[in-house]
């Protein structure tokens, strides 16, 4: 799934199950965008850690991404490694950048 936040409403709801079935969520967005869903998503997300994260492409471009710290307890090495899968999938995929990433586990 990817959200056009200039043509589509914006389904929470699915993004919340995302973080819930793939703990790497990515949010195509302006940055003001970004933290106003964050802040719209959090509350919904109850005993999680939603991490608001991002990383930029090789062609300079940031992209957004909800972590959802709870799904699996971790030491911070082993979410860093997550991250840095997720980071690697999503370059090797090209543009545009997918809206979710299952595999980065």
């Amino acid at each position: 799934m990817k959200i056009d936040f200039h043509a589509d409403p914006v389904d929470v709801d699915a993004i919340c199950r995302d973080l819930e079935n793939g703990e790497i969520t990515v949010i195509q967005t302006t940055l003001p965008n970004f933290r106003d869903l964050h802040e719209a998503v959090s509350p919904l997300m109850r005993g999680s850690a939603i991490l608001p994260l991002a990383v930029r492409d090789a062609d300079g471009n940031w992209h957004g991404y909800f972590l959802n710290g709870d799904s699996q307890p971790a030491p911070l090495a082993e979410v860093d490694a997550r991250v840095a899968r997720a980071i690697a999938l999503w370059q090797a995929a090209g543009q545009p950048t997918p809206y979710h990433v299952a595999a980065a586990r």
